[in-house]
């Protein structure tokens, strides 16, 4: 009777080495980094509705850390003005910036954090 090893978690490499399995995930594309930093941004944000006119300000792959930087910017309406009709009189709005990492092979989002 022939004994055989059985790991779900290691293979053998050309060497005979036995190595950890590494996990084959998709890569995932630009539309896809932005569409999970945007969902994770409406779902952190506290007081939703103290935000709006979010927009994507720029998208960056960085090889060497394996993340998509994500970068969304919105209007927060209590920080723009005192007078709540500013805006209607043309008063600037103010945008801030939120950062968020985007893992690139897995797709999980790692960070976000304010951009200066």
């Amino acid at each position: 009777m022939k004994k055989t090893a059985q790991s779900s978690n290691l293979s053998c490499d050309k060497t005979l080495k036995v190595v950890p399995e590494r996990k084959a995930y998709m890569k995932i594309e630009a539309a896809e980094a932005f569409k999970r930093a945007a969902e994770y941004f409406v779902d952190i944000m506290p007081e939703k509705a103290n935000y709006s006119n979010p927009k994507l300000e720029e998208i960056e792959l960085d090889k060497d850390k394996g993340v998509w930087s994500v970068t969304i910017s919105y209007t927060n309406i209590n920080q723009n003005n005192e007078d709540p009709l500013a805006v209607f009189y043309g008063a600037p709005t103010k945008r801030e910036f939120k950062v968020i990492n985007v893992d690139f092979n897995t797709g999980e989002v790692l960070s976000m954090k304010l951009r200066s």
